[in-house]
């Protein structure tokens, strides 16, 4: 059964996630490439929403938006909603939610912890839940784009040898097809301090 896995690898650092993320990525600029592919009528669940920084800027944007998370982690739950945000506590099994549930889900710097085995079975819950004209956009870690940007990934892969998103990577096409997707859209690379970001529309 898939199971949690702390955001920084080990969970005495998840206090300092987002200090992380502010150091290492220009988040506002990937998360406004995101937002810009989202309706504001969507529904929308964030699949390891963390401490809730990209719902927080969502429903800014728009107040009456049906928005929600998940996560696994006890910390980045209780984080996120002393914000006011509405995040589900979920451990294992089958996703929380009926089927075609949502018009969009939204997943970024999740999948690179997972197995195979956890990645498929993830993939094929958020094809349950997506309403069939919906979208699911994974962001997250993938193939870099010259020698900096290949150190860079190994020196955190170093760090957090969870992060197994740099090999797998070039199989999420194939195993989200699998899981009952149609296409798979790869965005254009994002260079970061911390590697080569990237999207991948999905639609089911």
């Amino acid at each position: 059964m898939p199971s949690s896995h702390p955001a920084l690898g080990y969970a005495f650092l998840t206090p300092f996630y987002e200090w992380a993320i502010w150091l290492g990525v220009p988040e506002k600029k990937i998360r406004r490439m995101l937002m810009e592919h989202l309706k504001p009528e969507d529904s929308v669940l964030d699949f390891g929403s963390g401490t809730g920084t990209f719902l927080k800027e969502l429903l800014a944007a728009n107040p009456s938006q049906s928005i929600r998370g998940l996560d696994t982690d006890p910390y980045m739950v209780k984080t996120a909603r002393k914000k006011g945000l509405t995040v589900d506590y979920y451990t294992a099994g089958n996703l929380p939610y009926p089927d075609q549930k949502f018009d969009a889900v939204t997943s970024t710097w999740v999948f690179q912890h997972f197995s195979a085995e956890e990645a498929l079975f993830y993939f094929q819950e958020i094809r349950r839940i997506l309403k069939p004209d919906g979208v699911f956009w994974l962001g997250d870690w993938g193939p870099s784009q010259g020698r900096v940007q290949t150190m860079l990934g190994k020196i955190v892969h170093w760090i957090d040898p969870t992060q197994n998103g740099f090999g797998p990577a070039n199989y999420w096409p194939e195993w989200i097809l699998k899981s009952g997707f149609r296409t798979v859209t790869r965005s254009e690379p994002i260079k970061t301090r911390l590697g080569t970001f990237y999207y991948w529309q999905c639609l089911p």
